[in-house]
């Protein structure tokens, strides 16, 4: 007897596995701790060794974060993770840092002053 045999469910007569109703509580709670908890020591860490990554870098460590947050507790806690990713990466690494305000684009570094744009 198969692993699936033995926790899934048969229906009556067809012999095939019903569904299950969804992701269980406890993941469920594991995916929100770690976006609770592991997005701010990834944070930290990302802090503390500030200089040695570029923005890109950083970028992708969070949304490596994300996709194992979301992967764990599926959509609520992949939200939960995209959020405050998003807030910390702005508020820490891009300038001007601790607000959540960008830079505006001035002509001078748009790509419309491009010589090789018409």
């Amino acid at each position: 007897m198969g692993t699936a045999e033995a926790t899934a469910e048969r229906t009556e007569g067809s012999g095939l596995p019903r569904p299950t109703p969804g992701v269980p509580l406890g993941r469920r709670r594991t995916g929100l701790a770690v976006a609770l908890v592991g997005l701010p020591l990834l944070t930290l860490v990302l802090v503390l060794t500030e200089g040695t990554l570029g923005l890109g870098s950083v970028l992708l460590l969070y949304l490596l974060a994300d996709v194992v947050t979301a992967a764990i507790g599926r959509l609520p806690a992949g939200i939960l993770a995209a959020g405050v990713s998003v807030l910390a990466a702005n508020w820490f690494f891009v300038p001007p840092f601790h607000t959540l305000a960008s830079t505006p684009v001035t002509a001078s570094s748009s790509w419309s002053s491009s010589p090789w744009l018409p």
